[in-house]
């Protein structure tokens, strides 16, 4: 048997959740799609703990057509090296449920707990964005973050991604709760400010291990 390594849980704004059981970053056991405002997560646990696939296929096959939409989700990540202390508690007792190592009771109230979880993930989260935004006001910071970094184009710029990761790329990571917006135009300026630091992440990427100077 192929032990589950980690669990990517991606989170859209409807409350539709992505759940990959992984064997490893790239391939993944088993994949389904739920809801964390009824019982669907907690079936999906049920479910694999009476048959935890064994066979890996590659995640991005997994995923198929649901891959473009849940790029644009909140991704979150349970496994023994999680660095939030609650996500990393969870890891230990949902591994113990999926491989059978745990008593029969204590795999509905894992299950349950997860369901919990997401949803309480997803009404903070909620929260944090609609104070962030603050009536709009970090609406007008997020359109100049995108200036900014869309401003970047000529040959001398190339290696900007490094200066901008510190500052910009950890405000993206600390943010990255605004995906879950009730607001449709906050989501999107924070994933134009997303894009674009990709963008200049993969051209300074053609810098430094490609040796290929150019505009973009």
């Amino acid at each position: 048997m192929i032990t589950p390594s980690s669990l990517a849980l991606t989170l859209l704004p409807d409350g539709r959740v992505l759940l990959e059981l992984l064997a490893g970053w790239y391939k993944v056991l088993a994949i389904e799609e739920a809801r964390v405002d009824d019982e669907s997560v907690a079936a999906v646990v049920e479910r694999w703990a009476a048959d935890l696939p064994t066979e890996p296929q590659p995640r991005a096959a997994a995923r198929g057509d649901r891959g473009r939409e849940y790029g644009r989700g909140f991704a979150g990540h349970l496994s023994d090296r999680s660095r939030e202390g609650l996500e990393r508690s969870r890891w230990p007792r949902l591994l113990a449920v999926l491989t059978g190592t745990t008593e029969p009771a204590e795999v509905a109230k894992t299950a349950n707990d997860l369901a919990v979880d997401l949803r309480i993930l997803l009404r903070r989260s909620r929260e944090r964005a609609l104070a962030r935004d603050a009536r709009g006001a970090y609406r007008a910071v997020l359109q100049q973050y995108v200036k900014e970094l869309s401003s970047y184009r000529s040959v001398q710029d190339q290696g900007v991604y490094r200066l901008l990761e510190p500052t910009i790329g950890v405000i993206l990571r600390d943010e990255q709760y605004l995906l879950l917006a009730a607001d449709p135009h906050l989501r999107d300026l924070y994933l134009q400010v997303r894009t674009e630091m990709s963008a200049l992440y993969q051209w300074c990427m053609d810098l430094d291990r490609g040796g290929i100077e150019r505009a973009r």
